[in-house]
């Protein structure tokens, strides 16, 4: 692994007039302006889940994201990595694939520009939107970093994406090697990357590594690892006690709350309402409501749709691909243990684990889990940039068909452009495909 050389003399885009870290402000005032509209608007007895995710991630996600008046460093790094090897610096963290995405959650028009601003440039229509988002951001000046880092896995989009970063905008980008097997020996060997990542990151900063942070980091992680088991095993009662809104809901709590103590108080609060609609029989949405599993991403452009499915057409998404963790908490809490757990939990991140396993792997998870958590049927969002895992779909169909004996739904999409299939045709879909259903 190493530093790529950053290209002096490379073609750059036009220089545009724009605050370089405008993004960060308005990502900020957009989950403000919606913490204060559910507060303000919507029955104390609705969007419980919802409105425990806006108490504890608001003022979590505005910590992260304060530059201090541009005095704070801004490091940009793939979703894979564990945000807590990061905590050890005073620094800004985002999750570059996030960014799109959470823009598409909460800004009316998402990042549409920035996927337009990208098609203009040259990237084709048909990558990632995860990856077309943040570097549209970059190239407008909206999006201004100090250093990136980057995994060689686990899509080609992604590895292509994140060049653009050291050739064309002169930031520094360290790229780390992610071994092409999962056991001990590659545990040990991208321990050792990100060891070696970790370092580099603090010379371009000029800071000391604070690793007490890093150890408190990870055991709010490791409480939190507990709590979404116990989360889980909610989710495996009949009737599900978690409305649908909670699948995207956790995506977000991994990326803008992981390694705060506002992450566990959050799935302790999921959990507690969970237990009390159980005791009190009082279950969000339609009473019989039809059990799915999504074996891959949410949609991320209209989080409605989640209420939509529970409340109108009685089908709740019981997890998605974020919501079922392969690893377990981080023992060891030496400096090596640490390295060695974080390594262990990128590679067996979701979709990480999913990428770079063989296709087998990723059958029998969603097979087992259609099992373990009663599943009706799977719907597969296809999303038009996942290549690598598109592949899968009609095997996976066949597999759940063969042995769980439920059907499979493929719902070709972007999940963050609303304009590549609007609302209301996924929406005709489910409603036909509930047809099909007993």
């Amino acid at each position: 692994m190493g530093v790529e050389e950053t290209a002096e003399n490379a073609e750059k885009p036009p220089e545009k007039k724009t605050k370089k870290r405008q993004i960060l402000d308005d990502l900020i005032d957009a989950i403000s302006f919606t913490r204060d509209i559910v507060k303000q608007v919507i029955p104390l007895s609705d969007l419980q889940i919802l409105r425990s995710f806006l108490r504890w991630g608001t003022p979590s996600l505005i910590r992260n994201l304060d530059t201090r008046g541009g005095t704070r460093p801004v490091l940009g790094h793939h979703f894979v990595f564990p945000p807590e090897i990061f905590l050890g610096y005073d620094m800004s963290l985002l999750a570059m694939e996030v960014i799109p995405y959470f823009m598409s959650a909460l800004i009316s028009f998402g990042a549409e520009e920035q996927y337009d601003e990208m098609h203009a440039y040259g990237i084709p229509f048909h990558t990632c939107s995860a990856q077309k988002g943040h570097l549209g951001l970059s190239y407008e000046g909206r999006l201004d970093l100090d250093v990136v880092v980057a995994p060689s896995s686990p899509c080609d989009n992604g590895v292509g994406a994140y060049q653009y970063y050291s050739q064309m905008a002169n930031i520094p980008l360290i790229v780390t090697d992610v071994p092409m097997y999962q056991n001990e020996r590659a545990y040990q060997y991208f321990a050792k990357e990100l060891d070696a990542m970790i370092r580099q990151v603090g010379e371009i900063i000029k800071q000391d590594y604070d690793f007490e942070k890093v150890k408190a980091a990870v055991q709010n992680t490791n409480e939190s690892i507990m709590l979404i088991r116990e989360i889980n095993t909610l989710r495996k009662h009949v009737p599900n006690p978690i409305e649908s809104m909670f699948n995207p809901l956790l995506i977000g709590s991994q990326f803008f709350m992981t390694g705060q103590p506002e992450r566990p108080q959050f799935y302790q609060e999921v959990i507690d309402i969970g237990k009390r609609r159980i005791k009190h029989n009082d279950y969000p949405g339609k009473e019989d409501k039809i059990r799915s599993i999504w074996p891959y991403m949410p949609i991320f452009f209209d989080f409605g749709f989640c209420e939509w499915m529970d409340r109108q057409l009685g089908i709740e998404i019981i997890l998605d691909i974020f919501g079922y963790y392969m690893f377990d908490p981080i023992e060891d809490q030496s400096y090596d243990g640490i390295m060695r757990g974080l390594s262990e939990w990128s590679i067996n991140f979701p979709m990480m684990r999913q990428s770079v396993r063989l296709a087998e792997d990723y059958i029998d998870d969603y097979v087992r889990l259609a099992k373990e958590f009663k599943a009706d049927c799977a719907i597969f969002t296809v999303h038009i940039g996942c290549k690598q895992l598109i592949s899968l779909t009609q095997v996976l169909r066949e597999a759940l068909k063969d042995e769980c004996g439920i059907p499979l739904l493929m719902l070709d999409i972007d999940v963050g452009d609303k304009r590549f299939v609007p609302t209301n045709v996924l929406k005709q879909k489910m409603i036909e495909f509930k047809k099909t259903l007993f």
